[in-house]
């Protein structure tokens, strides 16, 4: 990298975060280096931002930068967090060390049609945390009874793949197989039913919490109303989607979450194959659960809705398919809501409001 620097002011300027320091490249209006700081502390270095004339601040989307791009916005530059992706196709395989990442981060700002990733807000940083803590905490759970299951395969005991096993019929199993496990296999397993009841316990106030702040949002109250949408698929696009209004359509929003096919064109034949699966995952899981629901319940569905579903269900094509064409339909509602009237997708505590389900009574 060119050691001699302009003496122009940076209007560009890359930072590839660490932990506790940045390193930090900036171009001049003739894009030229301007600035160079390696290895910098995050506060020495918001100093040197706040002292320095408006620019275009980029960095790569990681664990930290969306905090710290609020930050950098808070002192008046223009933020930006690129995807780690686009900057290792800009890097191309070339020697990779800190400065010339930062470099290739401010490099982006040239390069035409380049996209961005929004920043979360606080709001929905907290939310994603309580999401987090939930799927650790099943993780978990699922995880010690997995190897309470194995310890009793290994001593030639098959038993039921149920929660309830562990939590009623455990210590009884046991005490009626004495015979095949040993004192010190019976007392493991004890204490993996230990850690399991207390997984559980932890799973549950932490999905209670989740669900108690999700159901108090306006804007979650009205996506609970869709078919197939619960607290738990609410809370995640409400993550992910934060201002609906900075998509262009609701392709848009189902493509961001990876819902729509992956297209390959060659000559004049275009190939469209499997969902691209881009975006964050845990959304798009939970609008497929709740799209195979409805799969089960499309009978008693009403309205447009149960229509289609039952249209997409009769079609004859592959279960796979037709799961994920009703999960980006249910994307593409959620987001018309999310739109239609410019709710709030901010968070509160109010008092949460009942989910309710449009489906047909059981007479009709």
């Amino acid at each position: 990298m060119n050691s001699t620097l302009s003496n122009n002011p940076a209007v560009v300027i890359g930072i590839d975060l660490a932990k506790t320091h940045g390193d930090v490249v900036g171009f001049d209006k003739d894009r030229k280096i301007a600035l160079k700081l390696p290895r910098i502390s995050k506060e020495k270095l918001l100093e040197r931002l706040a002292n320095m004339p408006r620019a275009s601040v980029l960095m790569e989307a990681c664990g930290g930068s969306h905090c710290f791009v609020r930050k950098v916005k808070a002192l008046g530059h223009d933020g930006r967090l690129l995807n780690p992706g686009d900057v290792k196709r800009i890097r191309c395989g070339h020697q990779k060390n800190n400065m010339l990442d930062a470099a290739y981060i401010a490099w982006a700002w040239y390069i035409p049609g380049i996209s961005y990733v929004v920043p979360k807000t606080q709001a929905q940083q907290d939310l994603q945390s309580l999401q987090r803590i939930y799927q650790g905490y099943m993780k978990t759970r699922i995880e010690f009874g997995n190897r309470i299951h194995a310890l009793l395969l290994e001593y030639g005991l098959s038993s039921p793949q149920t929660s309830r096993f562990i939590a009623e019929q455990l210590p009884e199993f046991i005490e009626t197989h004495t015979k095949d496990l040993t004192p010190l296999a019976g007392e493991a397993l004890l204490m993996l039913r230990d850690s399991w009841l207390e997984a559980s316990e932890w799973e549950k106030k932490a999905g209670q919490k989740y669900d108690e702040l999700v159901r108090a949002n306006e804007a979650s109250k009205r996506l609970m109303t869709i078919p197939g949408i619960g607290p738990k698929c609410a809370g995640a696009l409400l993550t992910h989607c934060g201002e609906a209004s900075r998509f262009r359509d609701s392709r848009q929003f189902a493509a961001s979450l990876g819902l729509v096919p992956r297209q390959n064109s060659t000559g004049d034949r275009d190939t469209l194959g499997h969902i691209t699966k881009r975006g964050p995952k845990h959304p798009r899981s939970m609008l497929v659960q709740g799209a195979a629901a409805l799969m089960i319940m499309a009978d008693r569905l009403e309205g447009a809705l149960g229509e289609w579903v039952r249209k997409i269900k009769a079609s004859g094509k592959k279960y796979g398919v037709k799961v994920c064409a009703i999960a980006a339909k249910l994307a593409r509602i959620a987001w018309r809501i999310l739109c239609e009237k410019g709710w709030n997708t901010g968070l509160s505590l109010s008092k949460p409001a009942d989910r309710g389900l449009r489906l047909k009574s059981e007479s009709s």
